[in-house]
């Protein structure tokens, strides 16, 4: 019922954050509003509106529960690809940011649009694969579409670099080329790493490490 709870309460607030980037206001205090690429420029606000979709096909499985049962998998592939990408964004934002101010974000933000956006997005992630109890299952499909979906955003970046002649974020622009790739393939490699974390900290992954300890010691005892 928490895990519920959660979901639909991280549905309702991200959602409205979500669709707020539509109004006049987003327009002008975001400065993506007028640039190639958009919102999606910002690996942010990819994660956000995947989020708002993995949020909206959780809801809808609580919801209709057995009458839908095709809705359990996709709403545990969606949840587990975006752990790792909502727990990225936050960590990279607030450490780059600490490491060298201003070197992942194109301009100052208000407060509660940094704090949805590099707060509440992973804290409901992981509320949710914590609480989710043996829901998380952080499949191998899962993993390899993770994989793909930290690929597919480093060359979209290099395709806005090529479009606008810069990245949306300064830390890229301060680095040399060779400096940049290894960067993204840094990056990619941490996303790998957040997944596999969540893995085994999920209670599905705690209870399958206790299983194998069980049947270990059974078959020492035999």
């Amino acid at each position: 019922m928490a895990a519920k709870a959660v979901r639909l309460a991280g549905l309702l607030w991200l959602g409205s954050f979500w669709a707020w980037h539509f109004s006049p206001t987003a327009q002008q205090v975001l400065p993506a509003a007028v640039k190639f690429g958009w919102h999606f420029r910002y690996l942010t606000f990819n994660s956000l509106t995947l989020q708002v979709i993995q949020l909206a096909t959780c809801v809808a499985h609580d919801v209709l529960g057995p009458r839908a049962p095709w809705l359990k998998q996709i709403a545990d592939d969606l949840s587990c690809v975006l752990f790792p990408l909502a727990t990225t964004v936050t960590l990279l934002y607030h450490g780059l940011n600490y490491l060298v101010p201003g070197a992942a974000r194109e301009a100052e933000v208000i407060f509660l649009v940094d704090f949805s956006a590099h707060v509440v997005n992973s804290a409901v992630m992981w509320t949710d694969m914590l609480l989710s109890k043996e829901e998380r299952t952080f499949s191998r499909r899962a993993s390899y579409a993770a994989i793909t979906l930290s690929f597919a955003y480093t060359t979209w970046l290099t395709l806005i670099k090529r479009w606008d002649g810069s990245y949306p974020y300064p830390i890229l622009e301060m680095l040399s080329p060779r400096g940049v790739r290894v960067f993204k393939a840094g990056a990619i490699g941490f996303f790998s790493i957040i997944f596999h974390t969540g893995r085994v900290l999920s209670p599905r992954g705690r209870e399958d490490r206790r299983l194998r300890r069980s049947l270990q010691q059974r078959a020492k005892a035999a």
